[in-house]
């Protein structure tokens, strides 16, 4: 059986298996349910999102959504071991996965009374996500002799970058940055996400606002936004927050919304099915 065809097919079952959990945290309601939207739109940001093709191919984030889902699900029910183990092999399974270890040690941190108490939970899940993402860099040692491979090895296809290229990004400064019709969607998504930080720190708190804010932070690195799309799918504080807060304007605001999420979602879909540039 063709990879594609198999990750295609673990990658919706992934997908279908945190749709299936966040329902149950919805009926059950509680601390649980408290990093789920209030409202439908919430829910159709997410599920309509540009690149949410990602979603039902051989893709890891269906993986990253679930496990990025299940850590911050536990550190709401103030269970951290669980929360540190998921943020731990969240990372494993993309490098943002990090950024998940981070707000959860910084929810562990919140929520905990007295200095001394605060600062165990807070090493202990960082201690906790560390040694699960140790594995791949232990794994990269004996099988490359460098145990940052998996980061190296991305000079093969990005450009070599440095601050003054990152910050040249945000007025397409870069040589290789154009302006065509797909970077302007690209770069207003961007700061969709960007401005979606003040949202969730209104609707969850700092933790996770910090993990929105490095989230977003990271994704000019490559010097351009051409990867906004598929890397902001399975920021689901962000969108479930952008669409929260649609759902309390005007209902024609939804509706156009919406309008633009099928037909980039359509136009990204078909993209990828022609074998064009999708993310």
């Amino acid at each position: 059986i063709p990879v594609p065809v198999l990750g295609t097919a673990l990658s919706s079952l992934l997908f279908a298996a945190f749709c299936l959990f966040a329902a149950r945290c919805a009926a059950r309601g509680g601390d649980g349910a408290s990093i789920l939207p209030e409202t439908r739109l919430g829910w159709l940001v997410l599920m309509l999102s540009p690149a949410s093709y990602v979603f039902h191919s051989h893709h890891t984030e269906s993986l990253f959504l679930l496990l990025s889902f299940l850590a911050f699900h536990f550190c709401a029910l103030r269970k951290w071991l669980p929360a540190a183990m998921f943020a731990g092999l969240c990372a494993l399974t993309k490098n943002q996965g990090i950024f998940v270890a981070v707000a959860a040690g910084l929810w562990g941190w919140a929520e905990t009374k007295g200095f001394a108490r605060r600062s165990a939970v807070f090493a202990f899940m960082g201690v906790t996500a560390l040694l699960l993402f140790s594995l791949y860099p232990a794994l990269q040692y004996v099988q490359e002799g460098n145990p940052f491979a998996f980061y190296t090895s991305q000079h093969h296809w990005r450009p070599a970058m440095d601050g003054s290229s990152y910050l040249k990004a945000f007025w397409f400064g870069n040589e290789w940055q154009n302006m065509n019709s797909g970077s302007i969607q690209r770069y207003i998504a961007f700061l969709a996400l960007a401005g979606s930080v003040l949202l969730v720190r209104a609707r969850h708190g700092w933790p996770l606002a910090a993990y929105t804010a490095l989230f977003v932070a990271v994704m000019p690195m490559s010097g351009e936004f051409v990867g906004t799309f598929r890397y902001g799918a399975v920021l689901f504080p962000s969108l479930f927050a952008v669409g929260d807060r649609t759902a309390k304007m005007p209902r024609w605001v939804s509706w156009l919304l919406l309008g633009v999420l099928l037909y980039l979602n359509h136009r990204m879909a078909r993209h990828y099915i022609l074998n064009r540039w999708s993310y």
